[in-house]
């Protein structure tokens, strides 16, 4: 045996050696330990990095949601063969709608900035013009965290020039502002760039259903909660969860997620305290679920060990300070950035259940759709029932 990553953890005045990772004849042991620590663990080739989208327990259902019926199948085919075509045009590049969100743009956390992109190609389509996709945050080029599927989204260098004119900024935009927007898309004639947050859900809802049907009547059948997902999957290839991963995880994962307010991230005199109803009934709540294997998230370090000190070690936790995108001007190397982001956000892909904790995050709701989750293993923590509204 060879022990691999060990750190001594201080508990009262005692310090516990944590070894990560015990290698036999290149065979990886689960840790029995509290704390998960995905972001130091090496594998050699059997953990895949890199990615911020792996598959999880229902995305076999994503066909079901975006794709039912053969006809909604050979539409979404349609729209990939006519980015693939455009690639090839110059005439028909030039009308690029480019979703841009860079470190000195206001775009919202990983969970807003997702809504946007996935916003940006649904406008894309109403207007018949091609996706390109400018993302780079905390000194990271985060397209190249994901897998692309049969379409290249990427800026050309003969296009750079529309990265930074003319910019088109719709953040945080009221949901009756949603009509002016596709009309925009629709009467830009030229390469545009676009700064946007807006929720992809709201065009999906009943009070939309005229201009869903105006301007996207193929895809009047996907459901407001998976309109994220099912951009994502046009776009992306979600990595394949690897044994040690799955291991790491353990079976029937539940995540409690936690969230924080987003000053708050990196507040270093940042109250716990005030944390302690919602942990508590998070906590509560997936006792009362008898919930098998539970993950707690949290923005702060500080709320993690609270959560594991209330629920006496019987909950676990990530290890690695999270980052908000958008409240934070690091620049941090490609592992610095992993460790920022990957580790929760892959977490709540591989969920089962999600309960929420406070205010329902962006983040977790990006990640459930992404996941194809049913809308109803999404639970407020307060009352331990569905956190959505069902949808017609």
């Amino acid at each position: 045996y060879s022990a691999k990553m060990c750190s001594c953890r201080v508990r009262g005045n005692v310090c516990h050696f944590l070894c990560f990772v015990c290698l036999q004849h290149g065979l990886a042991a689960r840790p029995r330990i509290d704390t998960l620590g995905f972001d130091i663990i090496d594998t050699g080739n059997d953990l895949v990095r890199g990615a911020l989208w792996h598959a999880g327990p229902y995305s076999q259902d994503a066909e079901q949601h975006c794709q039912p019926e053969e006809h909604q199948k050979q539409n979404w085919a349609e729209a990939k063969r006519f980015h693939q075509q455009c690639r090839q045009d110059a005439s028909c590049m030039q009308k690029a709608l480019v979703w841009r969100c860079h470190d000195d743009d206001v775009c919202g956390g990983l969970g807003d900035e997702i809504k946007g992109l996935t916003f940006a190609l649904y406008v894309a389509f109403a207007a018949q013009r091609p996706l390109l996709v400018s993302w780079k945050k905390l000194g990271q080029d985060v397209l190249g965290f994901f897998k692309q599927d049969g379409i290249d989204v990427s800026v050309p260098p003969e296009l750079e020039w529309c990265v930074e004119s003319p910019i088109f900024h719709a953040v945080d935009k009221p949901v009756d502002s949603l009509q002016g927007l596709m009309e925009t898309a629709v009467s830009q004639s030229n390469c545009t760039a676009w700064v946007t947050n807006f929720n992809p859900d709201a065009l999906f809802k009943e009070t939309q259903r005229s201009l869903l049907s105006r301007h996207l009547p193929w895809l009047e059948h996907v459901r407001p909660f998976y309109a994220m997902g099912c951009a994502m999957w046009f776009l992306f290839k979600p990595a394949s969860p690897t044994q040690a991963l799955r291991e790491f995880l353990g079976d029937e994962l539940s995540v409690i997620h936690c969230r924080i307010e987003d000053s708050d991230f990196s507040d270093e005199h940042f109250d716990v305290s005030k944390n302690n109803q919602t942990v508590q009934e998070a906590l509560r709540c997936a006792q009362s679920r008898e919930l098998p294997n539970v993950l707690f998230l949290a923005g702060s370090e500080a709320v993690k060990q609270l959560a594991l000190e209330m629920s006496q070690h019987k909950v676990k936790i990530p290890q690695g300070t999270s980052q908000h995108l958008d409240h934070s001007s690091e620049h941090l190397s490609h592992l610095e950035f992993e460790k920022a982001l990957w580790n929760d956000f892959i977490a709540l892909q591989q969920a089962r259940y999600i309960i929420s904790a406070g205010r329902l995050s962006g983040f977790s709701l990006a990640a459930a759709s992404m996941s194809f989750l049913p809308a109803d293993h999404i639970l407020k923590a307060h009352s331990c029932k569905a956190a959505l509204a069902p949808e017609p």
